[in-house]
C-alpha cells in the first residue's frame, strides 16, 4: 500500500489555474508508488469523466471531488460580507450517492449562486450532504480566512457548522508548501524566488503557519482529525513560473505587472518521500489520507444507456410496439396502395406493402430493439414531424439515410432501397456504436425546434454540450508573447509560420524540428527561446469553455440526475453540460445534433416567394430524387443548372472546379450528382476525369475481376462509397454487412490485430469460392481496401447531399428570380457572399434595385419579372420593428408622398433621426429628392413632426396640416429644399457600402467588366485557381487596409483585401513597394486600380504580393482578343460560346480571333464581342489565350 494519497488536486479543468494533464498526473502518481489520487477542480466537474475513465488504464483508484465556492451567507445574496465574496470548501464523493450530491451542488452553484464564482451555501450543503467527505480546504477556506484575520469566534462557528453537518467525514486540512517540519518557513526556498515575489510569498507562508498552528489546536479541542494536502496545481516544482504565465493570460496582465498573481509555491504532486520530510513531526496527517481513501467506495460515472423517453407511448403499449406501429404506418403511406384502412393494425399495414419492404423493416426494428434505441428513434421522429408540421425545412445527413426505418418515420428524405444504401453502415449488432442522426434545420428557425424539445421533454432535460477551447500552438505563442511583453508583430510573424495540417497545428517542438525558418527565428532571439519553453508547457491546455454548435443532450429526467450542468453566459435560457461531447458518447449518453443549415433557409424562402407570386405551393418531398431514373423522370431545367455549371447557390456544387467538371460531365441522373458530391474531395477526385470519359463513351470501365462490377457499376468502376467496401467484403469475403463495417472501421483506425485475422478469413473464403483466381488476386483486392477506407465517402451522406443540391437546382432552374432573391436574403450579412449573389442575379438578367420606401419589403423581394428590390431591413440602424411599421402604414393608407408625409405618418415615436438619416443615405427616400437635400431638412422635418405630434396629443389640429385627405389621413405640407450641391456618385456609393455592405445603385468597377478578356487578367474570385508564384493582373479596389511594421527594420508595409465584382482576395505590399506606392497615394480605399503581383500560397491560403499599382482609369478596353477552343469538345460549351459572338463591329465591340480545329492543325476565324455584356465576358474569358 502507498504511504500517501493526494486528496486536493487541480487539473487543467481548473481553467488557466491548474496545469495537471490527466495522463501525466496518473503517470507521476504511478511512478511515485501511489495507488489512488483525487481530482478537485474549482467549482466544476469538467474533468471527472476523463479522470474516471483514464484511471483504469493506469490501475489507479479515482477519487472524485470538487473545491466548491462557499457563500459567506445565503448564496442568493450578490454582495460581499465583511469583504468576503466566497470561501473555498473541499468536497469528495465517498460513494455513488455522494457523487450524485456533488453533481447537484455544482449545478445549483452555477444556476443560483453565481457571484464572481459559482457558490453554494450552508442550506444547500445540508440538503446534499450524504455520501460526501469535507475538508476545511486551503487558505481561502472559511476557517483559514477568519484565522488569518484573527476572527477566531467566526472560525469556530464555521468549524461547528461543518463538523455538525459532516460529522466523522469532516477533516481539518493543513498544507506545508514552502514550510518544513515543525512549521519552519524554508528561507532558502524564499531566496531562490525573484525579488519581486519574495515578500508576497513570505507573507503567504506566514499566514499558512498561523493557520496550521490554530488547526492543530482545534483538532485537539474538538477531536477532529487533520489531513495533509499539497493543493497540487501542477506536476513538478519547476512548473511554478509557468503557472504565473497562465494567471497573466487569465487576468489580462503582463508578467512584470506588480499586481500580477504569482505562481503558488510547491503546490505540486509531491512524492511520498518529500511529504514524509515535510511532515516528519506529525506523520499521522499523512496516514489520515490513507484512512480517507479506505472510506471511498468504487464510483461509476457510466450509467446504463441514457436516452430520452418518448412520452406519447399509449398506456397499453411499449416504446418498441409504438415504434413498430409508426414505422409500418409510414411504410404504408410511402409504399402502400392508394387506399384507406379502418383502424388498421401493424399486420394490416404489412399486408399492403411490398414483401421486400416488410422484410427489411422487420430486420432493422429487430436490431434497433436489441440495441435498445426504440425511444431514441421515436424522439427523433417526433422532432422531425413537429418541424414538418410547422413548415420548417429539415433534412438528415449521414449514415442514417441508410435506414428504411428512418425513411418511413419521416426522418430522412431518400429511399435507401432505391439508392442501394446499407443499414449496417448506420447501425449493426457487430459494432456497438450508437446511432448518429444529424438533423439539418433551416438556420433561421433552428431555435423553434430546440424550444419544442425543451417544452416536450423538459427544460431541465435538454442541454447544450460544452466544448473546451485549447491553448493551441498559434494562440499560445500570441498569449505568452503578450504576457512577456514581446512585440506582438513578432509574435504574429512566428505564429503564422506554424503549420496546420488537417485543422491540427504542429506543436512548438515539432516546428523546431521540421521548419528551419521557424527554428532560425527562435534561435536568433533569447526571448523567443524563453517563450518557446513556456509554450511547450502550456500548449494543448484548456483555455476557455464554449458551446457545441449543434450538439444537445436530451435525458429522461433533469440532466443533473446524470452530470453537472451550468448556464450559458451568452444565452441565459440555455443550460450546458459540464461533460463534453467525447465523453457523452463514450459514457453512452444519447446526443442529438441540431444543425442550422443556410441552404435550407434559402429553399424555404424561395418556396414562400413562389407561393406568394405564383400561387404554387412546392413540396420538396414530392420532388423525385431517386437515382438512375430515366432522364424524362427528372426535371430537365434542374439538370440544365448542373450541366451548364450555373451552380452558384447550389449546395456543395458552387466551386469553379466543380462547375467545370459538371460542364464536362453533362450529368443525366441523380447517381451522377451523388458521385460528384462524394468524389469531389482529396483522393477520389483523381477519378473524376476518367468517370467523365466513361460516362460520355470515350473510355470503357475497368474492373480487376468481373465479380467486382455489381459493386462498382454505379460509380463506373471507381471505389468511392464506403458501402461498396462493405459489399465487397460480403460478396468476395463471405462476411456479413455488419462484419464488413467492422473491417471498414478497423482499416480506418489501423487496428492491425483485427485486420490480420479478417485478412486471413477474406482470402480463405475468396480462394474457396472463386477458385478460378489465384491468391495474389485476393491479396490485391484486400490491398486496395486500405486506401479505400481512408477516402471512401458514406454514400448515405452523399445521397442526402445530392437530394438537397437537386432541390436547389430544381428551384433555381424553374424559379430563378425567386431563388436568387432567397440567396441574397440568406447572405445579407456576408459581404463576400452578397457580392457573388448580386453578380449571379445580373448574370441571370435581373436588376438589383435599391431600397425604396414605397416599394421595399422588410427583406429582399422579387419585383416584377426582372428585378430584386433591396429590403429596408438590409440598412444599418433600421430595425425590423420599424420596417414593419413603415410597410403597415403604407399598405393601410397608401404610398408616402414626400419626406414630411413619411415622418408624420410613421410617427416620431417610431422613427428617430438616426434611422431616417440612414434611410436617406441608403437611397430609400430618393423619390422625394436628392440625398443631400433631404439630409439638410432632416432636423426641420423632425422638429415640425414632433410639434405636430404634441399638438395632436393635447387635442389641437396639426399645426402644419393642410386638411384631411379622402382616406382619413392628414395632408402635410412638404418642407422646401434649400439650395445646395447634390450628392456626388462617389458619396452615394460610399454611403451604400457603409450602410448595406455593397454598392447598390452602381459599382465603381462596373465600367471595367471587360477586364477578364485581357491577357493574364484574372478576377479576385478566381485567385483560388492560381498557382504559387504565378504572375497575375486584376482590376479591383482595396479594403481593410492595415499598416504593420517589419520585425527587423520596423519598416512599414500593408496588409489589405482586393475586391471586385466577383469576390475578394488577400494581398500584401512589402516595404520597398509600399514606400513608392504610398507616396503616390495608390494605397487607398474607394478607387479602382490595376494591380499586378505574384501569387503566394501558404497553408493552402492564397494571397497576392503586390508589385505595382496604377489608377484603372488609365486602362483602355481591349480592341482585340484571342480565344483558343482547340481543346474544347463539348457541344454545349461551343453552342454557348457562339451565342456571344457577333458578325458586325461597333463602338462596344472588340475584334475576336478564334483558334479552332485539331491541336496539330489549328484554324482561325474572326468575329466580334460586345465587351460591355457581362454575360459575354463571363463565357468568353474562359478561353482567352
Amino acid at each position: 500500500m502507498a504511504d500517501f494519497v493526494h486528496l486536493h488536486v487541480h487539473t487543467q479543468y481548473s481553467l488557466l489555474d491548474g496545469m495537471n494533464r490527466t495522463d501525466k498526473l496518473f503517470t507521476k502518481v504511478k511512478e511515485s508508488g501511489m495507488d489512488a489520487v483525487a481530482i478537485t477542480d474549482h467549482g466544476v466537474l469538467y474533468g471527472a469523466p476523463e479522470f474516471w475513465k483514464m484511471s483504469k488504464d493506469f490501475d489507479i483508484k479515482p477519487i472524485i471531488g470538487c473545491e466548491m465556492y462557499l457563500a459567506p451567507k445565503e448564496m442568493g445574496l450578490r454582495a460581499e460580507v465583511d469583504g468576503i465574496r466566497y470561501y473555498h470548501l473541499l468536497l469528495i464523493a465517498k460513494n455513488d450517492i455522494g457523487y450524485k450530491n456533488l453533481i447537484k451542488l455544482v449545478t445549483k452553484s452555477h444556476l443560483d449562486g453565481m457571484y464572481y464564482k459559482p457558490r453554494v451555501d450552508l442550506e444547500l450543503l445540508k440538503k446534499h450532504s450524504e455520501g460526501l467527505i469535507c475538508t476545511s480546504a486551503c487558505l481561502a477556506g472559511p476557517l483559514s480566512r477568519h484565522i488569518v484575520r484573527g476572527e477566531y469566534k467566526k472560525a469556530e462557528w464555521w468549524l461547528k457548522q461543518l463538523h455538525g453537518l459532516y460529522k466523522d467525514d469532516f477533516y481539518l486540512e493543513i498544507q506545508r508548501n514552502g514550510i518544513r517540519c515543525e512549521d519552519e518557513i524554508d528561507q532558502k526556498l524564499i531566496k531562490t524566488l525573484p525579488i519581486s515575489e519574495q515578500q508576497d510569498q513570505l507573507e503567504t507562508l506566514k499566514q499558512q503557519v498561523k493557520v496550521n498552528q490554530k488547526l492543530y489546536d482545534y483538532s485537539k479541542q474538538f477531536k477532529i482529525p487533520i489531513v495533509a494536502t499539497t493543493d497540487a496545481h501542477f506536476l513538478d516544482a519547476t512548473d511554478k513560473d509557468t503557472q504565473k504565465v497562465l494567471f497573466c493570460i487569465r487576468d489580462g496582465k503582463t508578467i512584470d505587472d506588480p499586481t500580477a498573481m504569482n505562481g503558488y509555491v510547491e503546490t505540486y504532486i509531491k512524492t511520498p518521500e518529500e511529504l514524509k520530510k515535510d511532515f516528519s513531526d506529525i506523520p499521522e496527517v499523512l496516514e489520515e489520507t490513507l484512512k480517507i481513501n479506505e472510506k471511498i467506495e468504487k464510483i461509476s460515472l457510466k450509467p446504463d444507456r441514457v436516452q430520452p423517453h418518448y412520452w406519447n407511448v399509449p398506456k397499453d403499449s411499449t416504446a418498441e410496439q409504438e415504434l413498430r406501429r409508426q414505422v409500418f404506418e409510414g411504410a404504408f403511406q410511402k409504399y402502400g396502395k392508394d387506399m384507406k384502412l379502418d383502424n388498421p393494425s401493424v399486420e394490416d399495414y404489412k399486408k399492403h406493402i411490398p414483401q421486400e419492404i416488410d422484410k427489411q423493416l422487420d430486420y432493422e426494428l429487430m436490431v434497433i430493439a436489441k440495441m435498445g434505441y426504440n425511444d431514441y428513434f421515436l424522439v427523433v421522429g417526433d422532432l422531425m414531424q413537429f418541424a414538418r408540421k410547422a413548415e420548417i425545412v429539415v433534412g438528415v445527413r449521414g449514415s442514417a439515410a441508410g435506414s428504411l426505418v428512418s425513411y418511413c418515420l419521416g426522418i430522412t428524405n431518400v429511399d435507401p432501397l432505391k439508392w442501394g444504401l446499407v443499414f449496417e453502415r448506420f447501425l449493426n449488432l457487430e459494432r456497438a456504436s450508437p446511432p448518429d442522426i444529424d438533423m439539418d434545420i433551416q438556420d433561421d428557425r433552428r431555435e423553434e425546434l430546440i424550444d419544442y424539445a425543451r417544452e416536450k421533454y423538459g427544460e431541465e432535460a435538454v442541454a447544450g454540450i460544452i466544448t473546451f477551447g485549447k491553448l493551441a500552438t498559434k494562440a499560445a505563442i500570441r498569449d505568452v508573447a503578450r504576457v512577456m511583453g514581446i512585440d506582438l508583430s513578432i509574435a504574429d510573424a512566428l505564429s503564422k509560420k506554424v503549420i496546420v495540417l488537417f485543422g491540427k497545428p504542429y506543436t512548438f517542438e515539432k516546428m523546431m524540428g521540421e521548419d528551419p525558418e521557424f527554428k532560425a527565428m527562435v534561435d536568433a532571439d533569447p526571448k523567443l527561446q524563453q517563450l518557446g519553453e513556456i509554450v511547450k508547457n502550456i500548449e494543448g491546455l484548456n483555455r476557455h469553455t464554449g458551446v457545441h454548435a449543434a450538439g444537445y443532450l436530451i435525458t429522461p429526467g433533469p440532466v443533473d440526475e446524470y452530470m453537472a450542468y451550468q448556464r450559458d453566459q451568452k444565452d441565459p435560457k440555455l443550460i450546458v453540460t459540464q461533460m463534453d461531447g467525447t465523453w457523452i458518447d463514450k459514457l453512452d449518453f444519447m446526443k442529438f445534433d441540431f444543425l442550422g443549415l443556410r441552404t435550407l433557409t434559402i429553399l424555404k424562402d424561395c418556396i414562400l416567394y413562389v407561393e406568394q407570386r405564383h400561387g404554387i405551393k412546392i413540396d420538396l418531398g414530392k420532388i423525385n430524387v431517386n437515382p438512375d431514373e430515366p432522364p424524362e423522370e427528372y426535371d430537365q431545367k434542374a439538370f440544365d443548372v448542373f450541366r451548364n455549371g450555373e451552380t452558384i447557390g447550389v449546395f456543395q456544387f458552387e466551386s469553379p472546379p466543380m462547375q467545370k467538371y459538371l460542364i464536362e460531365l453533362q450529368p443525366t441522373t441523380m447517381g451522377d450528382i451523388c458521385f460528384m458530391a462524394a468524389a469531389y474531395r482529396p483522393g477520389p477526385m483523381a477519378y473524376i476525369p476518367d468517370y467523365i470519359k466513361i460516362k460520355n463513351g470515350k473510355k470503357n470501365a475497368d474492373y480487376l475481376i468481373p465479380e467486382l462490377e455489381p459493386m462498382l457499376k454505379a460509380t463506373l468502376g471507381f471505389p468511392v462509397y464506403q458501402e461498396q467496401l462493405l459489399q465487397i467484403c460480403m460478396t468476395l469475403g463471405g462476411f456479413t454487412l455488419g462484419e464488413g463495417d467492422v473491417i471498414r472501421n478497423a482499416l480506418k483506425k489501423k487496428q492491425l490485430d483485427i485486420l490480420k485475422a479478417k485478412e486471413v478469413d477474406f482470402k480463405k473464403y475468396f480462394i474457396e469460392n472463386y477458385d478460378q483466381y489465384s491468391e495474389s488476386i485476393a491479396s490485391e483486392i484486400w490491398k486496395q481496401l486500405e486506401p479505400f477506407a481512408s477516402y471512401g465517402f458514406n454514400k448515405a451522406h452523399a445521397a442526402s447531399y445530392a437530394a438537397v443540391a437537386y432541390w436547389c437546382a430544381y428551384l433555381k432552374g424553374n424559379y430563378p428570380l425567386e431563388f436568387v432573391t432567397a440567396l441574397m436574403h440568406a447572405d445579407l450579412e456576408s459581404t463576400d457572399r452578397i457580392v457573388i449573389d448580386v453578380q449571379e442575379a445580373k448574370r441571370l438578367g435581373y436588376e438589383v434595385l435599391p431600397p425604396n420606401i414605397n416599394k421595399s419589403s422588410v427583406y429582399f423581394y422579387p419585383e416584377g419579372d426582372a428585378g430584386i428590390r433591396f429590403g429596408l431591413g438590409a440598412i444599418k440602424n433600421v430595425g425590423v420593428k420599424l420596417c414593419k411599421k413603415i410597410i403597415k402604414e403604407r399598405e393601410e393608407n397608401g404610398e408616402y408622398k414626400h419626406f414630411d408625409d413619411f415622418v408624420q405618418r410613421v410617427g416620431v415615436k417610431n422613427i428617430n433621426k438616426r434611422s431616417a438619416e440612414c434611410l436617406i443615405k441608403a437611397g430609400a427616400l430618393e423619390d422625394f429628392g436628392d440625398r443631400n437635400q433631404l439630409l439638410l431638412i432632416l432636423n426641420e422635418v423632425f422638429e415640425k413632426a414632433s410639434k405636430d405630434q404634441n399638438a395632436r396629443e393635447i387635442g389641437q389640429a396639426g399645426l402644419f396640416s393642410m386638411g384631411a385627405e379622402h382616406d382619413g389621413t392628414v395632408s402635410v405640407e412638404a418642407t422646401p429644399f434649400p439650395a445646395t450641391e447634390l450628392a456626388t456618385d462617389r458619396e452615394k456609393l460610399e454611403w451604400e457600402r457603409d450602410l448595406m455592405g455593397i454598392y447598390v445603385s452602381t459599382h465603381p468597377l462596373q465600367k471595367f467588366t471587360w477586364a477578364p478578356l485581357m491577357e493574364s487578367m484574372i478576377n479576385a474570385g478566381d485567385v483560388h485557381n492560381t498557382k504559387n508564384r504565378e504572375s497575375v493582373k486584376l482590376i479591383g479596389m482595396f479594403s481593410n487596409i492595415k499598416i504593420v511594421r517589419t520585425k527587423a527594420k520596423q519598416e512599414p508595409m500593408a496588409l489589405l483585401t482586393i475586391e471586385d465584382l466577383t469576390g475578394t482576395c488577400s494581398a500584401v505590399v512589402f516595404p520597398k513597394a509600399y514606400d513608392s506606392l504610398n507616396k503616390l497615394g495608390l494605397i487607398s480605399e474607394g478607387r479602382p486600380f490595376l494591380i499586378q503581383g505574384t501569387v503566394n500560397i501558404r497553408d493552402d491560403e492564397r494571397s497576392i504580393i503586390i508589385d505595382s499599382i496604377e489608377p484603372a482609369a488609365t486602362i483602355m478596353p481591349p480592341k482585340s482578343i484571342t480565344l483558343d477552343i482547340t481543346n474544347v469538345k463539348e457541344k454545349t460549351i461551343l453552342e454557348k460560346l457562339k451565342e456571344y459572338l457577333i458578325n458586325e463591329k461597333d463602338e462596344n465591340t472588340a475584334e475576336t480571333i478564334i483558334y479552332y480545329g485539331q491541336p496539330g492543325e489549328k484554324k482561325t476565324i474572326t468575329r466580334y464581342t460586345d465587351i460591355t455584356s457581362e454575360k459575354a465576358v463571363t463565357v468568353l474569358s474562359q478561353f482567352v489565350k
